[in-house]
């Protein structure tokens, strides 16, 4: 599917506990009576919107060549990568 949304805000870790205690259970072919919640992504979002499929392809996400050179290079050579 080429559809991209791009999602502006932030994101934080929750644990199990706060997760139940929200009223979440587990969701899906899977949640029979054994499934269990460790921990869960809650996602603050400030703005959402539909974005070019083609960045990334440009940007070369998914390309395995493109993450095995990043693996072993630093934050600092990433971010200055032009």
């Amino acid at each position: 599917m080429d559809v991209t949304v791009r999602v502006n805000g932030r994101v934080r870790i929750v644990d199990g506990d706060a997760l139940k205690s929200a009223g979440y259970r587990p969701a899906g072919s899977q949640s029979g009576r054994n499934a269990g919640l460790i921990q869960g992504l809650v996602l603050d979002i400030d703005e959402a919107y539909f974005h070019c499929p083609r960045s990334f392809q440009f940007a070369e996400l998914w390309d395995a060549d493109t993450i095995a050179t990043n693996r072993v290079r630093s934050l600092k050579d990433l971010l200055s990568k032009s």
